[in-house]
């Protein structure tokens, strides 16, 4: 009775999954900052062979911004955040 009942889900979630991966993916990145202040970041992450550094990106208070839009180059990001009313990093 279950394998009957797994086989049966199977087939459905098989097609949902594969129209998903058919589907262009959405790769921009977005950043919210969630605190009272303004906060700048400043992002590196590794393109092929070279490091590449960009910022700074100022964040307004209780606000996401999108900070790369299209596909992303890298799989890591590093991310240094910077408190500009309190300071701090």
């Amino acid at each position: 009775m279950v394998a009957r009942l797994l086989r049966a889900l199977c087939a459905p979630l098989a097609l949902v999954l594969l129209a998903l991966a058919a589907s262009p993916a959405q790769a921009d990145m977005r950043v919210c900052n969630s605190t009272k202040g303004r906060v700048g970041l400043a992002i590196g992450y590794l393109d092929g062979p070279v490091w590449v550094t960009e910022g700074w990106f100022n964040l307004k208070p209780n606000r996401c911004e999108t900070i790369i839009r299209g596909k992303l180059m890298s799989r890591y990001f590093y991310i240094h955040g910077v408190d500009y009313d309190r300071g701090g990093d």
